[in-house]
């Protein structure tokens, strides 16, 4: 029968009456949860003394891990989120902190250790890490990446025609300039600038920077004619997304603040952002005195530091002025540039890690929605926090990105190979398994394929088992990496929160049922409480917001030890 959905009636047949129940005893409160009449003498007397007398849910693993997804900054800030992942699991997966974003500095591409280094110090040591996740298409440092498949910008001859006095930045004593705001500091970088040992003025935020005027940099009054036009110019970059705008002091009485088209984009806005990659802002301003002077307003955001090139900064006459020259990267040469990135960043985190790190989901989520091929971006709707790796190095990334992860790792490392919806889109299991034939016919090793397993209470459970007979039948380890349940309410009755817990056994049950005990490499569940999970709006995890056991931790814990094992899957 398809489409059968888990229904449990306990709810609404049982009155829990008071005497207490041991857990070794079979319990049948789920013994038949698919309509059938439930015999009252069968249901624990109290379901929530059941609960409560259950042992932590790693004593139930006894024949493969059980893992938890957690946000790192909540482990250490949080005392009964650290102990009680401490208390009930093998090992974790970071869930946000170990991919490339938080990682990567957006200036050079080096990595930023200390915050993960710190929490490993914290967590014990019989905890294992899963590393998560190495190559994806969110979370990702897209800024950086795709600065450096950016064009090669030859700016035009920065001396010529320009009104500008720059004296005052390349000695270095700023005379002229006014550092109205110096933020948490103006000062001149010696190898900032745009070509290598050139200048760059350096303007950094302060951590509670929140307006523009909090970092701010005054020019010399430069003399001009009223009533003619003028091209301001200059190049900027950031290590992080920052944001800026330029106020008139002279020359332009009538606004000071104007909306300005930037980057001559066609549409005039309040200010410009900026990334890591140099930008172009450039634009005419008609005079309306015969003295003209800017501040440049750079306090937007906090924390960022912006470098903007001495020698590119002009302000000239509009009808004199010279366009930069810009030179596309070609097709091969972008390709060479991700794939030495992706190189460089697999190596150090891999290498960095390697002595308390030995499973890593090495490509996540390489399938598209519909399960007809590799999943790509074609640069649509690229962020700060998107990069496509596949669509600068094709459609065989996925292989390269195992071989680098397999040379870092070390001897007996598992690598894993991560996608969602598998259960819910057999064609995309079905491709994801060819993709993995594909990768290893390019020479790479897969160990492992994870299922991430976001479902929900309505889940078909026989899709569920024919994803897992599809993955067993690689011989690849196997791995519940992501699991949660959604109960699509934020305030589920006992009903739905009973019908939850059946579906955490239900998954457990065929988890272990169907992929051959040497392949069941371990159910991760991911988050701890419905309080922190990354769902807004519903009650997807084992423990409440106050860290109270729900039927969902018996259903879990009763899947892990093997109980109930006389409720047949429906045919």
């Amino acid at each position: 029968m398809r489409n059968i959905r888990l229904l449990i009636q306990l709810a609404l047949v049982i009155q829990l009456v008071g005497f207490t129940a041991c857990y070794d005893e079979k319990m049948d409160w789920i013994s038949n949860p698919y309509g059938a009449p439930i015999d009252i003498t069968e249901i624990p007397p109290t379901l929530q003394e059941q609960i409560t007398a259950l042992d932590v849910l790693k004593a139930y693993a006894n024949t493969f891990d059980i893992g938890v997804g957690l946000d790192l900054t909540r482990y250490l800030e949080k005392e009964d989120y650290r102990n009680t992942i401490n208390a009930n699991f093998h090992n974790i997966t970071v869930g946000y902190h170990m991919k490339h974003a938080p990682m990567v500095n957006t200036n050079d591409g080096t990595l930023r250790f200390t915050a993960v280094d710190n929490f490993l110090e914290r967590l014990p040591a019989e905890m294992e890490v899963y590393g998560h996740t190495l190559v994806w298409h969110q979370n990702q440092n897209g800024a950086y990446l795709r600065s450096l498949i950016a064009p090669t910008v030859i700016p035009p001859d920065p001396t010529e025609n320009n009104i500008l006095s720059l004296s005052g930045l390349k000695d270095k004593s700023f005379t002229g300039w006014i550092r109205q705001n110096p933020g948490a500091g103006i000062s001149i970088d010696d190898n900032g600038g745009i070509k290598a040992g050139e200048q760059a003025i350096k303007l950094i935020s302060t951590s509670s920077s929140v307006d523009p005027w909090q970092l701010q940099l005054r020019i010399p009054i430069v003399p001009v004619v009223s009533g003619k036009k003028y091209t301001i110019s200059f190049y900027i970059r950031s290590n992080q997304a920052g944001e800026g705008r330029i106020s008139f002091e002279k020359g332009h009485d009538s606004n000071k603040y104007p909306y300005i088209d930037w980057y001559r984009t066609g549409s005039a806005v309040r200010s410009f952002t900026t990334n890591s990659a140099w930008q172009n802002v450039s634009f005419d301003i008609t005079m309306e005195d015969s003295q003209f002077q800017f501040n440049l307003d750079l306090g937007y955001v906090s924390d960022v530091t912006y470098f903007i090139d001495i020698n590119n900064f002009t302000i000239t006459d509009s009808e004199r002025v010279s366009e930069p020259t810009f030179i596309e990267k070609t097709a091969e040469e972008k390709k060479q540039i991700v794939t030495n990135a992706m190189n460089y960043w697999i190596t150090e985190m891999v290498g960095h890690y390697k002595n308390r790190v030995n499973d890593w989901d090495v490509v996540n989520e390489p399938i598209n929605d519909s399960g007809s091929g590799i999943r790509h971006g074609n640069n649509k709707g690229d962020s700060e926090d998107i990069f496509h790796w596949q669509d600068f190095m094709g459609d065989d990334y996925a292989a390269e990105a195992f071989k680098i992860a397999r040379a870092a790792a070390k001897p007996g490392d598992k690598l894993f190979i991560n996608d969602f919806n598998l259960e819910y889109n057999l064609n995309k299991c079905q491709k994801l398994i060819e993709y993995v034939n594909h990768i290893e016919s390019l020479g790479a090793q897969v160990d492992g394929i994870g299922t991430q397993m976001h479902i929900d209470i309505n889940q078909n459970m026989e899709d569920m088992a024919e994803m897992f007979r599809l993955l067993a039948a690689t011989g690849k380890l196997i791995k519940i990496t992501e699991l949660d349940v959604k109960v699509n309410t934020a305030s589920p009755d006992t009903k739905v929160l009973t019908t939850q817990g059946a579906v955490y056994f239900q998954v457990v049950k065929l988890f272990k049922e169907i992929i051959p005990p040497a392949q069941q490499y371990g159910i991760t569940i991911w988050g701890v409480t419905d309080a922190d999970s990354w769902i807004e709006g519903d009650a997807p995890c084992i423990w409440d917001e106050k860290y109270k056991r729900k039927v969902a931790y018996k259903g879990l814990a009763d899947g892990l030890a093997g109980l109930q094992e006389s409720i047949e899957f429906p045919k």
